[in-house]
């Protein structure tokens, strides 16, 4: 498997996932759940950086200069950019509600759509 075959791979894996947790947050408002979307979510973006960039991200001042990259070139990578370090943040923070913190996350999924729509990041296998 290509190396961003893979990245693509997890990028929809950490999005199902994120879905699943979210959606057990639906259903029972325990914290743990919208704070494990959130990181899912985080982890896909740096996927999705990884794809089209083609390379490892190894350590985290990488991951915001490749990002910042993506997001002067793109409009919807510059708000999911905006979004995802916010998720991140909640995930060893909570200290958002869960229901914005929701509202990010839907607005996430958006964006994911519209970019991999745009950049053809789908995995075949």
């Amino acid at each position: 498997m290509t190396f961003k075959k893979e990245k693509i791979k997890n990028l929809i894996k950490f999005l199902k996932q994120s879905k699943v947790e979210r959606k057990k947050w639906k259903e029972t408002h325990k914290l743990i759940h919208i704070q494990q979307s959130s990181e899912k979510l985080y982890n896909a973006y740096i996927f999705m950086l990884e794809a089209l960039e083609g390379v490892e991200i190894r350590y985290h001042k990488q991951s915001t200069i490749i990002s910042g990259r993506w997001r002067a070139k793109d409009n919807d990578i510059w708000q999911l950019g905006s979004i995802v370090p916010l998720l991140h943040s909640f995930f060893y923070e909570g200290d958002e509600d869960g229901i914005v913190v929701d509202e990010w996350i839907k607005k996430s999924y958006k964006l994911f759509t519209k970019i991999r729509k745009k950049y053809n990041l789908y995995w075949g296998g």
